[in-house]
């Protein structure tokens, strides 16, 4: 999964990518089978068996989900807004913006750019673990990819299911996560942070319905002392992970007062941390997964 890399096991990645697998609708697949259908009845028994297996799948990996979270010590956070839900590890700090002009306007900018809520522990300035949730337009995004007006395949409101493949009349998920990074990297440059933000190979994933993008970004900071970093935490360079997982919904607004007509939104999670504790055994390995796990959108 976009948060692995080669070198992790079949078994890991399975764990990670559970949160991901879509649930299957058993009325999808039709009625029972009656006799002028016997010939296809077989084979609907065995969809039926096949989807099945799916949802109890499903289900237990929920139930694993849940045990995990409170095994790790995680508490669930629900936007007051009802835009999203998510769990995180108690002691974190949690900023849900308010305040006229702190929140994204109808375009997506404001104060935080598209930030609408923040947690995260920074107590060790070497290592801190920064959470973001951001909501923005997908017309927003397309105007950073170089398009003037929404591409004719991106749904204009009504309920639909947008896919972030069918973003910019196909353009690949790679484009669409590295336009996403440029765009984080703008946003830390007019902050006074200027880095360059690099997609992991491999690592960008469509999943779901099409709807869900998640992707691994590395970021290497830079480092005015080596030596006194070594001293002080073992090693000479910093590299910052950040995983994104991002869901893309029709028929949106951006919040209360928005005077946009519903279109299609995004919502998404950042989640940046040292690389080394996203190592197998690192500190956050475990509960890095189980909080993007927990990211949902409704």
């Amino acid at each position: 999964m976009p948060w692995e890399d080669s070198s992790s096991s079949s078994s890991r990645r399975g764990a990670l990518a559970s949160f991901l697998v879509p649930a299957v609708s058993l009325a999808a697949l039709g009625g029972p089978a009656t006799p002028a259908a016997a010939s296809t009845a077989p084979a609907v028994a065995g969809a039926v068996e096949s989807a099945a297996a799916v949802e109890a799948e499903v289900a237990l990996s929920a139930k694993e989900a849940a045990i995990s979270r409170a095994a790790l010590g995680l508490v669930e956070f629900r936007d007051p807004l009802g835009l999203f839900s998510i769990s995180l590890p108690k002691g974190w700090y949690k900023v849900r913006p308010t305040a006229e002009g702190d929140l994204p306007d109808s375009n997506g900018k404001g104060r935080r750019g598209a930030r609408i809520f923040s947690s995260g522990d920074v107590s060790n300035p070497y290592a801190p673990k920064v959470l973001s949730v951001e909501r923005f337009p997908v017309e927003t995004l397309l105007r950073e990819m170089g398009y003037a007006t929404p591409p004719p395949d991106v749904p204009a409101g009504g309920g639909s299911s947008p896919s972030w493949a069918a973003l910019g009349r196909g353009t690949r998920p790679e484009a669409v996560a590295q336009a996403l990074v440029n765009v984080r990297d703008a946003e830390l440059t007019i902050g006074g942070k200027s880095m360059t933000t690099r997609l992991v190979p491999g690592s960008v994933a469509v999943e779901g319905d099409g709807s869900i993008l998640a992707f691994r970004a590395a970021t290497d900071v830079p480092v005015m002392r080596p030596d006194l970093l070594e001293k002080q935490a073992g090693r000479r360079e910093l590299t910052r992970a950040s995983l994104f997982l991002g869901y893309l919904r029709d028929g949106e607004t951006m919040g209360p007062g928005d005077p946009a007509p519903p279109r299609p939104v995004v919502t998404a999670v950042w989640l940046s941390v040292e690389q080394s504790d996203l190592e197998e055994g690192g500190a956050l390995e475990a509960t890095a997964a189980a909080v993007l796990r927990s990211f949902k959108v409704p």
